[in-house]
């Protein structure tokens, strides 16, 4: 039996929380999911509290964060789409885990701030926690594109970079479940790789050339090769040609364990490009 699929935004209420929740909406009448908005409240207690006190602030605090979601919802989502709404004071790690035994096919989708992002991927944030902890496929998406949000409720998923490594073979599994899920949207993929000496060219592109032949006949598909001392800049045009596109990457590549790759990907790409970053399992 298919399960159902099912995202679940994380909602902040910060300056983005109206736009992450505009993205799920939109998402979700492509995908024909369901949406689920989630909150953690920071559960701050006086350290003299005694446990009765302890848990009538944090249920006050509970109870205000459910409508603060419920209004923030309020004449945003259609009839059609089936919405619920989550609050937890647990870690969102633990709480995000046990609402994924739930029996959905379930994607995450994320905010991540640009300033001291690098830093914050390097040495850990909650959202890098999610993103390395969790097996689900997760979207992360930048401040700047929350900010354009007429920009971000207008995104689709039509144009899909994937970032390769001959090294880590793609998890098609998971990949193929991207690809189901938004096929009425996703209309290219374009697999990509960055190679430093001549000596891993001919295996990936090989690679890549296997992945092409496979997915061409679901969807269009190419691959790109890039190498040299500007192979940066020469990835960054290449990605924002199209305004519609997205970046797929997965744990364990190279593109989450080498750091110099690190800091092009989050800060030229996704921050200063605004382009959404699509996180799949290892």
């Amino acid at each position: 039996m298919t399960k159902r699929t099912r995202l679940i935004a994380l909602i902040d209420f910060s300056l983005y929380a109206h736009a992450i929740a505009e993205l799920g909406n939109r998402w979700c009448k492509i995908a024909d999911a369901d949406l689920l908005l989630l909150h953690k409240v920071p559960g701050i207690v006086p350290g003299m509290a005694d446990g009765e006190t302890r848990l009538e602030i944090i249920k006050s605090e509970k109870e205000e964060a459910l409508l603060k979601l419920m209004k923030l919802a309020e004449g945003k989502f259609p009839e059609d789409i089936n919405v619920k709404f989550h609050v937890t004071d647990r870690n969102l790690l633990l709480e995000i885990s046990d609402l994924m035994k739930q029996g959905f096919n379930d994607y995450v989708i994320l905010g991540i701030k640009g300033t001291g992002m690098l830093k914050k991927i390097l040495m850990g944030s909650t959202a890098t926690k999610i993103i390395n902890e969790l097996n689900a496929i997760t979207v992360a998406v930048p401040d700047k594109l929350c900010t354009a949000s007429s920009k971000l409720c207008n995104l689709v998923p039509k144009h899909i970079v994937v970032t390769i490594n001959d090294r880590y073979a793609l998890n098609e599994p998971a990949f193929n479940n991207f690809l189901d899920t938004f096929r009425g949207s996703i209309g290219q993929i374009q697999f990509m790789s960055v190679i430093h000496t001549e000596d891993a060219a001919a295996e990936i592109e090989s690679y890549l050339k296997t992945l092409q032949e496979r997915y061409n006949g679901k969807v269009p598909s190419s691959y790109s090769i890039f190498k040299g001392t500007n192979v940066f800049n020469e990835v960054r045009k290449n990605v924002q040609i199209n305004s519609d596109t997205i970046l797929v990457v997965q744990k364990g590549s190279r593109s989450l364990t080498d750091q110099l790759f690190r800091k092009f990907l989050i800060n030229q790409l996704v921050h200063d490009g605004s382009l959404p970053l699509v996180i799949m399992p290892s």
